[in-house]
């Protein structure tokens, strides 16, 4: 007789959980500074996308949780069950903060090392989103890791979420601007983005940071071809040549240099 009150008794639930969190720990996360001084700007940056970021999941589980209370109920059920799951990894990311602020140095190392290994195994199970939670209390714990940036960033470009994948490696590369394995990542960003002469760029530093990495020349070579950058592409190709002669691309990359025009 009431089945029609269900969606809008989903959708309201849905959204009380989000704006339960953000009216109870919003603030208290703003005010929670646990940093020196010269620090702040990083750990503002830092909140502000964790804060956009949980904001936007659960904009959209609300708007889901609406769509399926119209369809099957087992399925609406399902959905604030995970919107309860949400809600206690707040709660135990809003109690890790409070941990790390209080000086437990020991517990907040152990915090962060189990965080990564979950979001490692969660990354093997391909459960991305998941694992991005994971990343995200992990950085809530240790805002200057460069290392689990681009990993979140990896997890971004396993979801698809390309933009928001370029924008977490520019910021690890901020973090770290002489880390070659975060220049490789923004070069296969714009790479997807066919932003290949910028791919170049990124690439040509990495290989100046490691030159003996022949994943990195693979990189460069490949897309120098795309960009009809002949010059770049056989300077990688003689760098590969000397750090790996067995490559069994180097044959394949001279045919494909040998066609570009002059």
């Amino acid at each position: 007789m009431f089945w029609w009150l269900l969606p809008v008794l989903f959708l309201a639930l849905s959204l009380a959980v989000l704006a339960w969190f953000i009216v109870r720990y919003y603030n208290k996360l703003i005010v929670l500074d646990v940093s020196s001084d010269p620090e702040r700007e990083k750990r503002r940056k830092k909140r502000a996308l964790f804060v956009q970021r949980l904001e936007r999941i659960g904009g959209e589980r609300a708007v889901k949780a609406g769509k399926a209370a119209f369809t099957v109920t087992r399925e609406g059920k399902g959905l604030i069950k995970k919107l309860y799951r949400h809600a206690q990894a707040m709660e135990r990311h809003y109690k890790r903060l409070q941990k790390e602020s209080s000086g437990d140095v020991a517990g907040t190392l152990e915090m962060r090392h189990h965080l990564k290994e979950e979001a490692e195994e969660l990354i093997e199970k391909q459960s991305y989103a998941a694992a991005e939670q994971r990343l995200i209390e992990l950085l809530s714990l240790d805002a200057k890791n460069a290392e689990v940036y681009e990993l979140l960033g990896k997890v971004y470009v396993d979801m698809k979420q390309f933009d928001q994948a370029r924008q977490t490696f520019e910021y690890a590369s901020a973090l770290a601007p002489e880390d070659a394995s975060i220049l490789t990542s923004l070069g296969e960003v714009a790479m997807r983005a066919s932003e290949t002469q910028k791919a170049v760029e990124y690439f040509e530093k990495a290989v100046d940071l490691r030159p003996n990495n022949p994943k990195y020349l693979d990189f460069l070579i490949d897309a120098s071809i795309l960009a009809g950058d002949r010059k770049r592409a056989i300077k990688g190709l003689k760098l590969l040549k000397r750090v790996n002669p067995e490559n069994n691309k180097i044959e394949e990359f001279q045919d494909r240099i040998y066609s570009l025009p002059l």
